[in-house]
C-alpha cells in the first residue's frame, strides 16, 4: 500500500479494496467522503467538532470538511436537509478519476455527472464523479490532487 505524500491524513492501516483490482484498470480505495446535508452549518460544525470530536479541515462553498479516522466527512449546508431531493452520498477514493470513469462508463454504469472540479484550494484540488447502484442509491468516485 503506497501512502500518497500530499494526503497526511491517509492511514497506513487502511486496507485497500483490490476484490476487483485484477479485473480493472483502477483500484477502489477506502471510502473516501461521506456527506451530510444539515439545516444549520455553524451549529453542525459545532455539534461535530466540539461534541464529536471530529478534526475540523475547512469551510467552502456551503460545504464544512472533517477528518474522521482517515475519511473525509463532509457538511453540506441545506434549508431543509430532510426534505432534501439531494440524497447521502457515499464517495470511493480512487487515484485516477478519469480512468475510473471510463472504465465503469464501459461496464455499463450511467454517470449523472462527469467527473469534475468540486474544490481547489492552494495546490489542492478534489475532483467528483456521481453515478448510482441498481436501487438508486448514490454513489460518487472522490480523486484528490
Amino acid at each position: 500500500l503506497q501512502v500518497p505524500k500530499n494526503r497526511p491524513y491517509y492511514r497506513v492501516d487502511l486496507i485497500e479494496v483490490d476484490i476487483m483490482k485484477n479485473a480493472l484498470r483502477f483500484s477502489l480505495g477506502v471510502i473516501g467522503n461521506i456527506s451530510h446535508h444539515v439545516r444549520n452549518l455553524p451549529e453542525a460544525i459545532d455539534f461535530y467538532k466540539n461534541k464529536l470530536g471530529f478534526k475540523y479541515l475547512f469551510t467552502r462553498n456551503g460545504r464544512a470538511f472533517f477528518e474522521c479516522g482517515g475519511m473525509r466527512f463532509l457538511l453540506n449546508a441545506q434549508k431543509e436537509p430532510k426534505d432534501s431531493k439531494e440524497p447521502d452520498i457515499a464517495f470511493l477514493r480512487v487515484d485516477d478519476i478519469q480512468t475510473a470513469y471510463e472504465e465503469l462508463l464501459g461496464r455499463g454504469i450511467t454517470f449523472d455527472e462527469k467527473p469534475r472540479k468540486v474544490i481547489a484550494i492552494k495546490g489542492y484540488e478534489l475532483w467528483a464523479a456521481i453515478f448510482h447502484d441498481q436501487d438508486g442509491n448514490l454513489l460518487g468516485l472522490l480523486g484528490e490532487y
